[in-house]
């Protein structure tokens, strides 16, 4: 996989479950923007990535930049994600 090592993301602790879901990979895409007013936010792309660590303030998914901009306009700060597991 392409830039694995910078496809990456961190989860809250609902996810995190004691460490359990470190290492496991996701494939995410952005589905569309959390604000009405944000026009085509999404890159059409997903992106595979990888569990790494635990973050108490994050509501979910807390994607690297580069994670991040692959899938959505780098403007755009917040956007609903479609998360599967990735078994590969």
């Amino acid at each position: 996989m392409a830039n694995e090592g910078v496809m990456v993301a961190t989860v809250n602790s609902g996810l995190w479950n004691n460490k359990a879901m470190c290492g496991k990979r996701y494939r995410i895409r952005c589905v569309g923007p959390t604000n009405p007013g944000v026009p085509r936010p999404c890159t059409r792309k997903s992106v595979v990535v990888m569990v790494t660590n635990y973050c108490p303030g994050c509501d979910g998914f807390d994607l690297s930049r580069e994670a991040f901009s692959t899938i959505a306009n780098t403007y755009i700060i917040t956007l609903i994600n479609c998360i599967n597991n990735y078994n590969n």
